[in-house]
């Protein structure tokens, strides 16, 4: 009886154990099935495991027409048109230029968009042109240049302030002639005490054309430098283009550079202004919306992000753009992100006219838009991993040295030199030469050489 027993609940156990193992298979089975399915679920909707990064944008602060709050100094009358970013007098400001009210230049706390203090505007001293005063931009060093408007024959200028309570003093006197149009905006790179500052003015009325100033030893003051009065003009690759009102640069980080005007693309230029390397398709940035085209920042995977400012009725606000290595702008498309509009109807801004300025601080990334009559505000840009952005080397017999204020490229003929931060912010830039004034500038920096449109080699430095 007891090996009877035995003998059953050896074929119990057996009979669990079969069980068992179909269940097993069915789950195999099962399983197999769901990653089947899971994989075909994936090709068939484009389903990834891990997202790319999207590109967003979150207000800061923001005071516009829209909201109610449009400031007073903006008002509706286009007199407020431009805007710098920098150290001025040893603190960090935006500086907006006015002429609501009379010829103001308002420095703005860049946290919060309250306003910190003014800059002395003598009438006696600033005089001239169809705008006496119209945009600002703050050099390396700390210095505030204020550029004039001026509409045909008669004077471009530009004004320097040292601090903000002091008279300016005409750093640039320039005799324009008919046709002509300076001012609308002006771009400026460099120092003003170690003469490395140039200032960019781009015709805004008939043919394409951009001046260049660059500095001269003071020969009244030596030691000190000074504005050539007789400005380059290294722009044949537009001067068959029509341009319009609004018509500014932007520099990249090889050396070439962006171009828009109100009545044309956006446009990349050689560094030397001889050829047009590629456009945005007028398709995808309509040609009379709006000005102030501007790089943001290059990106840890070496995409990088420019911005222009929309200005149609029922739209004031940026769009931003991705573009890769090449930095071939025809295969643009589509933006990756918007700011909010300022103003969601109505054409409020018949001149288009606007200003964009971006920064990076603290590894975030920032834009400040200023829309004419609509509104000014302080956006972050997130989704951007920031690095370098520039590649490893790929020359290791080119040497770049640093000594005293001078960074020394040997090893290749008329590189183009770009310095950044550790964060990846351009600090500043020389094309076609082998030495680099870094005077002022101490910690680490980021070196990129390059020759045409290739990166020859990237280093980090440390200057003292």
């Amino acid at each position: 009886m007891y090996l009877v027993d035995c003998i059953n609940v050896g074929k119990f156990w057996k009979n669990v154990q079969n069980e068992c193992f179909i269940i097993l298979k069915i789950y195999m089975f099962m399983k197999k099935f769901t990653l089947f399915f899971t994989a075909l679920f994936i090709v068939a909707f484009g389903v990834k495991g891990q997202e790319e990064p999207s590109i967003n944008v979150s207000t800061k602060w923001q005071f516009c027409t829209d909201d109610g709050n449009l400031p007073a100094y903006i008002g509706t009358g286009n007199n407020c048109r431009g805007m710098a970013l920098g150290v001025f007098n040893g603190e960090k400001v935006l500086a907006v230029v006015t002429r609501e009210g009379g010829n103001q230049i308002l420095l703005l706390d860049p946290s919060d968009g309250s306003q910190m203090s003014s800059v002395n505007v003598p009438s006696e001293i600033v005089t001239g042109g169809n705008f006496a005063i119209n945009d600002a931009a703050i050099t390396d060093d700390g210095i505030m240049l204020v550029c004039n408007t001026q509409v045909g024959a008669g004077a471009f200028k530009v004004y320097q302030w040292d601090n903000e309570t002091d008279d300016p003093t005409i750093v640039i006197n320039y005799a324009t002639v008919a046709g002509e149009r300076y001012g609308d905006t002006f771009t400026v790179t460099g120092s003003i005490n170690n003469g490395t500052a140039k200032v960019y003015a781009s015709n805004g009325s008939g043919a394409g054309k951009i001046l260049c100033w660059s500095m001269i030893e003071n020969t009244d003051s030596p030691g000190s430098y000074i504005f050539d009065p007789t400005p380059a003009n290294f722009s044949t690759a537009i001067q068959a283009i029509t341009v319009g009102v609004g018509s500014n640069i932007d520099f990249l980080p090889d050396g070439s550079f962006l171009h828009r005007s109100t009545r044309n693309d956006i446009s990349r230029i050689s560094s030397d202004g001889t050829t047009l390397l590629s456009s945005i398709p007028d398709a995808v940035v309509p040609s009379d919306v709006g000005m102030s085209v501007r790089y943001i920042v290059t990106g840890a995977d070496l995409t990088s992000y420019i911005t222009y400012f929309v200005a149609s009725p029922g739209n004031q606000s940026c769009r931003i753009f991705a573009v890769g290595e090449d930095w071939d702008l025809d295969a643009i498309t589509d933006p990756v992100a918007s700011t909010p509009s300022f103003a969601s109807s109505g054409d409020v801004n018949v001149n288009r006219t606007g200003k964009i300025v971006p920064e990076v601080d603290g590894g975030k990334v920032y834009i400040y838009v200023l829309g004419t009559n609509s509104g000014i505000a302080k956006y972050e840009i997130t989704g951007i991993e920031l690095a370098t952005g520039i590649k490893e080397a790929v020359n290791d017999n080119l040497d770049i040295n640093v000594s005293g204020s001078i960074l020394s490229v040997t090893g290749i003929v008329s590189p183009s030199i770009t310095l950044y931060d550790i964060s990846g912010q351009k600090i500043k830039s020389v094309a076609n030469a082998n030495q680099l004034q870094v005077e002022g500038l101490k910690g680490i920096y980021i070196v990129r050489v390059t020759q045409g449109n290739a990166t020859v080699k990237t280093e980090k430095v440390f200057i003292k």
